[in-house]
């Protein structure tokens, strides 16, 4: 089976983000919108995004800096794309891409279909089973499941990126909280 590519979509403008997320769900992506790079952080530490489009000018942050907070949390970081309406200079867009390892840089306001031809260029669409249905990074940090159940759970993925040592990080965690053994 094969699900719809996850997006996720980090603009402190809700109007246009959520204009931009009715525009891709429409066009067969699954998309999340935040509004700060705060909830994009909390999201990415347990929802697993195909691609993640970030506006330059955030709360209490830019986009730039909270793109290399994300590669630094995910070592299998999904594609980063920038959109901005302030920043319109190409140095300044030539200069996030080589920083972050973007993939492009978009100058608000875009045409639409130039994002989505740029996702379906750079998203790798994935078969999926059941087992996939709960993104790895969740079970880290499950508390209700057995240590037993978590670890046969990660042993079952043929392949997982991110965390090299995940089965003694689940380990460290259960220890923490041994209620659930």
């Amino acid at each position: 089976m094969q699900k719809k590519p996850t997006v996720l979509i980090i603009d402190d403008d809700k109007k246009f983000g959520e204009t931009l997320t009715r525009i891709l769900d429409d066009s067969g992506y699954d998309c999340t919108f935040v509004d700060n790079a705060d909830a994009a952080l909390a999201h990415i530490k347990v929802k697993d995004s195909q691609a993640i489009i970030i506006d330059c000018l955030l709360p209490k942050t830019n986009g730039l800096d909270l793109a290399l907070k994300i590669k630094s949390l995910d070592a299998d970081c999904p594609p980063l794309f920038f959109m901005s309406g302030i920043y319109k200079d190409r140095n300044f867009s030539v200069s996030a891409i080589k920083k972050t390892g973007a993939k492009a840089f978009l100058t608000k306001p875009f045409d639409p279909k130039d994002l989505v031809s740029l996702l379906k260029e750079h998203i790798e669409v994935k078969e999926t089973t059941q087992l996939d249905s709960t993104p790895i990074k969740s079970l880290l940090f499950e508390k209700t499941l057995s240590l037993k159940t978590l670890l046969k759970t990660i042993r079952s993925q043929e392949q997982i990126s991110g965390h090299a040592d995940i089965h003694e990080h689940v380990k460290e965690n259960h220890r923490k909280n041994p209620d659930t053994e």
